[in-house]
């Protein structure tokens, strides 16, 4: 029976669409804000997530725009209770964190309460002993929190828990469309950032001018490059399983393709170790200076 819940849970969360689920759940906020709760109820009927089934059970449970039914608010407290992991640290960082502990006590879950308790009574994160100055960073947005390098908590602390803040937004609904959600915010976690950009681009500046080689040049880049990359939450194309020899020899397109990559691939090595030179340094200051333009090139 709680393979089925939990199957059926998954099922309704991959069907739903994020940005539906994002609008949803807002709507229904604001129909609660404005009395409509009959409409609030529909609405969060329709969203398919934690947050909206806890609130359905609510509904549920106190006769709010809908017939008193204590049977569907467990139903709905059960939805929410598949949602909890009581093995992760993470749980303790999500913002139905308090909600989860309504939960296990109206399912009468005590061992589960008492475990989530000792869970959370004291910060598991391993970074953030490493790094105190993340601390900061209210625990509800702390899921992407190992992320990003210790200094930028220390120098932007409000910048950073903004920029977390958005990405709790975007991951508390459906981590399966998350990239067609993180490019929606896309203008915002920019806007967000932007003190942070003009810290990278002044300090990588400075390192291009000083580099020796084009693979210090890249260094440089490489180190902005990867924050840009973890603040869109953009999934870089890596590189896939090399093809055999037999199966280039039967597909000569194919084995086409492989040799001018391998080209390429040679030519960038041999780039790189060479001195760098003015010109090169001038291209890599253009590069970094419109980097944050772009950072929708980074997702699949």
């Amino acid at each position: 029976m709680k393979l089925l819940i939990v199957l059926l849970f998954l099922g309704n969360l991959l069907s739903a669409s994020s940005e539906f689920i994002v609008e949803t759940n807002k709507a229904a906020y604001r129909a609660y804000k404005n009395g409509n709760y009959k409409k609030a109820f529909e609405l969060y009927k329709s969203a398919n997530n934690p947050k909206a089934y806890y609130n359905m059970a609510q509904f549920y449970e106190h006769g709010i725009g809908v017939k008193k039914d204590n049977q569907s608010a467990m139903r709905n407290y059960e939805m929410v209770y598949y949602a909890i992991d009581l093995k992760s640290y993470k749980t303790c960082e999500n913002e139905l964190l308090p909600y989860f502990y309504i939960t296990l006590k109206k399912l009468k879950k005590f061992p589960d309460y008492r475990k989530l308790k000792k869970l959370c009574k004291k910060d598991r994160n391993p970074f953030l002993k490493k790094c105190p100055a993340a601390k900061r960073i209210p625990n509800k947005y702390r899921g992407d929190i190992e992320l990003f390098p210790c200094k930028l908590y220390q120098k932007f602390p409000k910048t950073m828990s903004r920029l977390l803040a958005i990405h709790t937004n975007i991951r508390q609904y459906d981590n399966t469309h998350e990239s067609l959600l993180a490019k929606r915010y896309r203008k915002k976690i920019v806007r967000t950032i932007r003190p942070i950009i003009a810290y990278y681009i002044k300090k990588e500046s400075k390192c291009i001018r000083k580099a020796h080689t084009n693979q210090d040049i890249q260094n440089c880049i490489d180190e902005y490059n990867n924050f840009l990359h973890h603040a869109a939450m953009s999934a870089l194309v890596t590189e896939g399983i090399r093809p055999s020899q037999e199966m280039l020899e039967k597909d000569p397109k194919l084995k086409a393709e492989i040799e001018a990559e391998d080209r390429r691939y040679r030519q960038r090595a041999e780039f790189l170790k060479q001195r760098a030179g003015k010109k090169e340094k001038k291209e890599a200051l253009r590069k970094l200076k419109n980097l944050h333009r772009h950072i929708e090139y980074y997702y699949h």
